[in-house]
């Protein structure tokens, strides 16, 4: 009887091969509407605040529409680990994972060999992969059987600090355009800059829409600081103002 883990591989390389077909722009094999020939793919990600939902974005309805693939977004409700533990002592993992290159978890999935190597796939399914993949990026991920089993949502390489002047964080500040162009559009890529861009916000809009203006918005305060100005904001102004920096 065909087991749960190898249907979960099947849908992984399928999932591949419809995205060469669109990645590349050549025609699928199967002409099939999406309507008649969908699949939906369950994709956890281990990150309680993740909330984003499949279908609400021009690109996912693009990607559904193009390849008749939906996504199904699961999020544990409290502990990341305890949720992610469960899964893999039930056996039953979903189709796709995405957290973070240090858990724990990586090496235990892959010891239990309960998740493909991307590099066997793709040499199967989906060799365009090799074309649009960074291959520093490909080499550091690489484990020590010469297998990939997870690739980076965000990387900077040396070569990518060697021929790129600026770079941006994969963590930054969003900013309101409106009060933004109000106080000027001053810069704040330093750390002088950003402090009297706050400021002045604060100062020419103490409240909005009735409610008073919060100058910054940023994670919860814990027992060990707080992630967004003890990591994030440090890598924002060191993108803008070091260009050797690099976070791989």
């Amino acid at each position: 009887m065909e087991t749960k883990l190898s249907t979960i591989k099947r849908i992984i390389a399928a999932s591949l091969v419809m995205t060469t077909f669109v990645g590349c722009g050549k025609e699928t094999v199967d002409n099939t509407p999406a309507s008649e020939d969908s699949i939906t793919l369950d994709w956890y990600i281990n990150y309680s605040w993740f909330n984003t939902g499949w279908g609400s974005s021009v690109v996912s309805r693009a990607i559904t529409e193009n390849t008749g693939v939906n996504i199904n977004f699961i999020t544990p409700q409290g502990n990341e680990e305890e949720k992610l533990n469960a899964l893999i002592e039930s056996g039953s993992l979903p189709d796709l994972i995405t957290l973070g290159w240090w858990e724990p978890q990586v090496n235990e999935m892959i010891q239990k060999d309960m998740v493909y190597a991307i590099n066997q796939l793709a040499d199967e399914y989906d060799p365009y992969f090799y074309q649009v993949c960074d291959k520093q990026a490909v080499s550091w991920y690489t484990q020590s059987d010469g297998n990939i089993y997870g690739y980076p949502c965000s990387s900077v390489t040396p070569q990518d600090v060697e021929s790129n002047d600026n770079i941006g964080s994969n963590q930054t500040f969003l900013v309101r355009k409106d009060i933004y162009e109000a106080i000027g559009s001053p810069d704040m890529t330093t750390i002088a800059g950003f402090e009297r861009a706050v400021r002045k916000a604060k100062q020419m809009f103490p409240e909005v829409d009735g409610k008073p203006l919060i100058p910054i918005g940023a994670h919860l305060f814990d027992d060990s600081g707080n992630v967004s100005f003890d990591q994030y904001i440090q890598n924002f102004f060191g993108c803008a103002i070091r260009k050797g920096w690099q976070a791989l």
